[in-house]
This record gives C-alpha cells, structure tokens and sequence, in this order.
C-alpha cells in the first residue's frame, strides 16, 4: 500500500511540475507580449516559477514520509 502511495503522489508531483511549467510558459508569453522588450527578465521569472513549484512537490513528498 505505501509503494502505491508513493507511486501515485509521484505521478500527481510530475503533473504539477507539468502544469506548472506550462503555466509559466503562458505566463511569460503574456508578458513578452505586453513588454516585448524584457525576454530575459521574463525567462527567469518563468524559471524562478517552475523552481517554486519543484520545491512545493518536493517538501509535500518528504513530509508523507
């Protein structure tokens, strides 16, 4: 039972990274598109909201167990 439990958060944790990254994708074009001239500002925003994410799934794992 606990090796399903940890297969499953796992697959929920990789989604979340997914998703995550594909919202700041999205995130970052809207704001490309509104400044059109601050690619990199945005591309480490983007980068620091996927590292968010990341460490959110991590912290949530270790402390099931």
């Amino acid at each position: 039972m606990k090796k399903l439990s940890l297969s499953v958060l796992a697959v929920l944790g990789t989604a979340f990274i997914a998703t995550s990254a594909n919202a700041a994708i999205d995130v970052s074009n809207i704001v490309t598109e509104m400044t059109s001239n601050q690619p990199a500002i945005v591309s480490v925003g983007g980068a620091g909201l996927l590292l968010f994410a990341a460490a959110a799934v991590f912290r949530y794992i270790k402390r099931a167990f």
